[in-house]
């Protein structure tokens, strides 16, 4: 009777250890959101990414005390509050709301463990870049990478067929690199063509039939001011390279003075300029035309729009910040731009011909 009711006992003793596990995994496993495009629901499915496809993806962590982050950047923007205008370094941001060190860490030890690399990692600790062949990353996150047919675009893009689930118990906000459905591409206008005859023709202008070039944006945009940028930097956001010998050509035809340009280049672009550069070339050449006394345009290089967007805020060198790209932005961004904000950092983005943006930051989507 004895010897039985042992035996049982070790049977109810091995389930509770099991169910215990079970439980541990569970308390551990954390299913993410927003990461399935609505595009792949209705698009051509052409196949599976190639398992030995290696993927760079940018992990995001969640700020810690974000109620208190939330009355902080009111405070900072009210005339009438003690803290109006005393923003904040990067050094104290991080130490207040950025995520904790050992949580950062933690973060990079899971992904390591699962065949991933570090690639970079970030002093304010919102965001961990890792690569990994697409099969390492479908095992870890629980899904499969898909590619179909771009409804718009001559391609293929790849993106999951479900959401990520990740077996750890440090939050995570969002990855991005998980799908390629928005390559990043210059925001670009379409002008109507120069005509001759009725209706309005531009002649105000140095340039080539009337068009504005140089001073002539000064003198349009900002008459009779005298204020000249003197002292300050300007950041701008790009995708690609440039030829430096495009700027100074540029400055000597439009009358501007050269100035200084720092190349930041990021996620191992080495800024050799492609199909891109008029538009990086275009966005040095107005700032220069606009703030001639500039002590200097930082070019921020790269190839993740989180990436470049929060190196800027790290360095927060620049307090005017600008991009003329239309790119993939998501949860993390916001949490970017809400550093920005605690520095007293400016950022704009071009619309296109989309209009402005009102409201929570979103994808520029022209290309949607």
């Amino acid at each position: 009777m004895s010897s039985r009711f042992g035996q049982n006992s070790w049977y109810i003793i091995l389930i509770l250890v099991w169910a215990l596990a079970l439980a541990s995994d569970s308390e551990a496993s954390q299913q993410l959101k927003e990461h399935m495009l609505p595009a792949a629901a209705t698009a051509k499915m052409v196949g599976r990414l190639p398992a030995a496809k290696r993927l760079r993806l940018t992990i995001g962590l969640p700020l810690r005390n974000q109620a208190e982050l939330a009355t902080l950047l009111q405070d900072l923007y009210d005339p009438g509050s003690p803290a109006f205008r005393r923003f904040l370094t990067p050094q104290d941001f991080a130490a207040r709301f950025g995520p904790g060190m050992e949580s950062y860490e933690s973060v990079a030890e899971f992904f390591k463990a699962s065949g991933f690399t570090i690639v970079a990692t970030h002093p304010n600790r919102v965001l961990l870049d890792v690569e990994a062949p697409a099969g390492d990353i479908e095992r870890t996150l629980h899904l499969t990478l898909r590619e179909y047919q771009h409804p718009q675009e001559a391609r293929t893009f790849f993106a999951p067929d479900s959401e990520p689930r990740i077996d750890l118990d440090v939050p995570i906000l969002r990855i991005s690199g998980l799908d390629n459905y928005i390559v990043p591409h210059p925001a670009s206008l379409h002008p109507e063509p120069i005509r001759e005859g009725p209706g309005p023709v531009p002649k105000a202008g140095s340039g080539p039939n009337g068009t504005y070039m140089g001073k002539d944006f000064r003198a349009a945009y900002a008459p009779g001011v005298a204020l000249s940028g003197a002292g300050q930097y300007v950041g701008l956001l790009q995708f690609d390279g440039y030829y430096p010998n495009d700027i100074n050509v540029y400055a000597s035809r439009a009358g501007l003075t050269n100035v200084p340009l720092i190349n930041v280049l990021l996620d191992g672009f080495d800024g050799s300029p492609g199909q891109g550069n008029v538009e990086v070339a275009l966005d040095i050449e107005v700032c220069m035309a606009m703030a001639p006394g500039l002590a200097g345009i930082i070019v921020y290089e790269g190839l993740s729009g989180n990436d470049i967007l929060n190196r800027m805020a790290t360095d927060n060198l620049a307090k005017q910040l600008s991009a003329s790209w239309t790119y993939p932005t998501d949860a993390t961004t916001q949490t970017i731009f809400q550093q920005m904000a605690a520095q007293g950092q400016s950022y704009f983005n071009a619309s296109g011909d989309n209009g402005a943006y009102t409201g929570v930051v979103s994808t520029p989507a022209d290309s949607l």
